[in-house]
């Protein structure tokens, strides 16, 4: 009998979608795993659907729950992660942050960039020109450190 489509919580990297889908597709998570990375370098595509089943797919916890509970549940729990990471970066920003939250502001910025350049490869983003979003991205960060410069005086 095939398990149900369940994300993992025992067998998980970010929110267990990989280690759900192998049990369920009778793989090991690792090539579930390879085959979203590879999805996400090829098109992006990947990033999108890791996002997608992540909000509709249950954990084994949330059997009782209606479709639409398990969905908000869900996207509430994304909301949190991307809130925690917002207060990492800000504390980064901030100067109060350790070590590796400035690896992880690093890490996080070359993300942001990744699907900036995959979302306008992908046509997405073609309202957006790059010739307007660079300069405007200097100013807010050039704004962002006097103003952090401003505040430790």
């Amino acid at each position: 009998m095939r398990p149900r489509l369940v994300r993992s919580q025992t067998d998980r990297v970010i929110a267990g979608v990989c280690g759900g889908l192998g049990p369920y597709l009778g793989l090991e998570t690792a090539w579930v795993r390879i085959f979203f990375v590879l999805l996400a370098l090829a098109n992006g595509i990947g990033i999108l659907l890791y996002i997608l089943l992540w909000i509709i797919l249950p954990t084994a916890e949330m059997a009782g729950m209606s479709r639409e509970q398990v969905i908000q549940s869900n996207a509430e729990d994304l909301a949190r992660r991307a809130a925690s990471l917002g207060q990492d970066v800000g504390q980064s920003l901030s100067g109060q942050a350790s070590r590796s939250q400035g690896a992880l502001v690093i890490g996080l910025s070359l993300i942001l960039l990744g699907l900036y350049f995959m979302a306008r490869n992908l046509g997405l983003l073609w309202w957006l020109r790059g010739d307007i979003l660079w300069p405007l991205a200097l100013i807010i960060f050039g704004l962002a450190f006097l103003v952090r410069e401003m505040r430790g005086r």
